[in-house]
């Protein structure tokens, strides 16, 4: 972990291929300063931030801070810029003294090079602390990034988890390529193991920011039929909490839950079964994804008697009660081109992404309310850069 002192982060972040620790072994792939997931980066609202990409990979890269409320523009949280293989930049960010506290995540953002470069490892936690943590001091907390990749081991084969069985690969001692890779076969890490135990005490009360940094894999998590406490989505921390025994997280999606330490035993946070794609997984694994233990908690020692906090926790701007002065609808589609060859292009409002082409101006400080539909039979994620937004209804059921 990486903290601001004084106001001021100041960090380099080196992206290569090399050598990492996985679940206690060594593989090469792409990682963040040789460490799977990257550092975590811990700053305040109104901080100034400066990190000093160095790529070091075969492969064009740039940097991107998944959910700040910073500018888009120059070598701020500019996704239009392309970092050479061997060449280094400096971005900085001037975080609002507005910016919502909570979890967010940094990852490159170079299109047609997101998906490889996510899945190999280049992900990083950031949390931006601020009125939460105060009320919640008291509260021990957990980081957990989830990742996703294919690990082949020395023999040639992937990594079993599970039931999952193994097929062989042909890169041993390194992460599998995603193009070669195979949902069936590709597990889910936490802090870059598989199935670490979580200790915690009878009637202890955890605080667990969860991060899906996956570049495409939706997680249904589930712990032993217990009801946690939700706290914060996406950066975005609730009014009141929000009790539930499934999490559904997005790819890129963040999640902050209270947790009580059951009676003595062992319990599993497990990732439930789920069909992203018709039929399972669209690169041919046959089912949905598989029923995988994240991780097993432990619950031990003397008992405690831990309080959940009371009253509201936030405030957050209610966009319902003012006028809405533009609606537009935003439509995402597919389109196999050429025709049955498995590839695909994707649409949005019948338009693939072209840097040179603005399909919405909105004016500053206007409300919109936008209409997403998804005419495909794939799930797919929705996020809009530096800006949150508040969702109103799913199928017309108004939350």
């Amino acid at each position: 972990m990486r903290f601001s002192r004084g106001g001021r982060l100041s960090t380099t972040l080196r992206a290569s291929v090399g050598p990492v620790n996985i679940d206690g072994h060594r593989y090469v792939t792409m990682n963040y300063d040789g460490s799977y997931p990257g550092p975590t980066l811990v700053f305040c609202p109104g901080d100034d931030v400066v990190v000093h990409l160095v790529n070091d990979l075969p492969l064009d890269t740039n940097l991107h801070v998944h959910g700040l409320h910073v500018s888009p523009t120059a070598n701020h949280d500019n996704v239009y810029l392309n970092i050479r293989p061997g060449q280094r930049f400096t971005y900085q960010y001037s975080v609002p003294h507005d910016q919502d506290p909570g979890s967010f995540w940094y990852h490159p953002h170079r299109h047609m090079l997101v998906e490889e470069e996510i899945f190999a490892g280049l992900a990083g936690a950031i949390v931006v602390q601020g009125r939460l943590d105060d009320e919640l001091a008291g509260i021990p907390q957990r980081i957990m990034v989830i990742q996703s990749t294919e690990l082949c081991d020395k023999s040639g084969h992937s990594v079993p988890f599970g039931n999952s069985g193994r097929q062989a690969c042909s890169v041993p001692g390194h992460t599998v390529p995603v193009n070669s890779s195979i949902e069936q076969y590709t597990p889910l890490l936490v802090n870059g193991a598989l199935n670490p135990v979580v200790h915690i005490r009878p009637g202890q009360i955890q605080r667990w920011r969860i991060f899906n940094a996956n570049d495409n894999r939706i997680v249904r998590l589930t712990l032993a039929g217990q009801t946690v406490q939700v706290l914060a989505e996406d950066g975005n921390t609730l009014r009141w909490m929000r009790p539930t025994r499934v999490l559904m997280i997005g790819p890129g999606s963040r999640r902050e839950i209270l947790v009580r330490g059951a009676r003595p035993g062992r319990y599993r946070l497990r990732a439930l079964p789920f069909a992203q794609f018709p039929g399972g997984d669209k690169k041919g694994s046959g089912g949905p994804t598989p029923n995988q233990t994240v991780l097993t908690v432990v619950s031990t020692g003397r008992r405690t008697f831990d309080r959940l906090p009371k009253g509201p926790l936030s405030a957050p701007t209610d966009l319902r009660r003012m006028h809405v002065d533009r609606f537009r609808q935003i439509i995402f589609s597919e389109k196999e081109s050429p025709p049955n060859s498995g590839n695909f292009l994707f649409l949005l409002n019948h338009h693939t992404f072209d840097p040179n082409y603005v399909p919405v101006t909105m004016k500053l400080g206007s409300v919109e309310q936008w209409t997403l539909v998804n005419t495909n039979t794939e799930w797919h994620t929705f996020h809009i850069h530096q800006n949150p937004f508040q969702v109103v209804s799913v199928n017309g059921h108004r939350l």
